[in-house]
């Protein structure tokens, strides 16, 4: 595959092989600027210290590739669009796939700030036409970005869109992100 240069002067490859239905389709290089992935996430950042085989930098001053085999190859490279303001790449409005393996990204890698504007944006959007099974894939991405407004809104229209026993509710029961206790403020049922 060919590689996707983010950052033309870019010092580090990330090296990923997923892609959004979860099967291995070769590797696929992207690549960055260490300093930008730093500044955006504290676990880049520890990863490229010079504690870590990935912070280790040969003699033309570039970073050994670093393997990302369980990231989700879209995502991680809208995601590299949006910290290095290469916003011209990034779709209008993403599909809803992609903005939640992307929103499980930004929770992984503790960069959920950087994202605050697009992720609002986005929500806006998909709020207004979203149906019933999308607004739970919503309220969970409204979550983890953590956007009180959207998650308010979205919570209000599945409990008035919803009968039956809310704790059953099937796509947020999937996310293992979302806390227990998050559920257990659902009533048990609406009529």
């Amino acid at each position: 595959m060919p590689l996707v240069e983010i950052d033309r002067h870019g010092d580090v490859t990330l090296q990923l092989t997923k892609n959004s239905n979860g099967s291995d389709d070769g590797v696929h290089s992207i690549l960055v600027s260490s300093k930008v992935i730093a500044l955006a996430s504290p676990v880049f950042s520890a990863m490229m210290s010079p504690h870590f085989r990935e912070g280790q930098r040969s003699t033309l001053g570039t970073l050994d590739p670093i393997p990302l085999p369980d990231d989700d190859t879209e995502a991680v490279t809208v995601l590299c669009h949006i910290l290095h303001f290469n916003y011209s790449a990034l779709p209008a409005r993403a599909d809803l796939e992609l903005f939640k393996n992307l929103a499980l990204l930004c929770d992984k890698y503790d960069c959920v700030t950087p994202l605050r504007f697009i992720s609002e944006q986005w929500l806006l959007m998909w709020e207004k036409t979203a149906e019933k099974k999308e607004l739970e894939t919503l309220l969970f991405i409204s979550y983890i970005f953590d956007r009180a407004e959207r998650f308010s809104a979205l919570s209000t229209r599945i409990i008035k869109e919803f009968t039956g026993d809310l704790k059953q509710l099937e796509t947020l029961l999937e996310f293992d992100a979302l806390p227990e206790e998050l559920l257990s403020t659902f009533p048990d049922s609406f009529v």
